[in-house]
C-alpha cells in the first residue's frame, strides 16, 4: 500500500506545481493619462507606488524608469 501512495503523492505535488506556473501573472494595471505624466516606477515592479522624480528604487536599488502610456 505504501508503494502506491508515495508515487501518487509525488505525482500530485508535481502536477500542482507545474499547473500553478502556467497561469499568467496578474494583468498590469493601466494608469490614467493624467497620472502618467512625469511619473516613474521600478522596472522590476517590486513596488506598487510611483514616484515624481527619477532615482533609485528603495527596495531593490534599480534605476526608476519613466512611465509611458500603454
Amino acid at each position: 500500500m505504501k508503494k502506491v501512495i508515495l508515487p501518487i503523492l509525488i505525482g500530485f505535488f508535481t502536477c500542482s506545481t507545474l499547473l500553478t506556473g502556467c497561469f499568467p501573472a496578474e494583468k498590469e494595471k493601466k494608469i490614467p493619462r493624467e497620472r502618467v505624466a512625469n511619473r516613474y516606477n521600478c522596472p522590476m515592479k517590486c513596488l506598487e507606488q510611483t514616484f515624481e522624480k527619477p532615482g533609485k528604487c528603495p527596495k531593490c536599488g534599480m534605476d526608476l524608469v519613466k512611465i509611458t502610456e500603454g
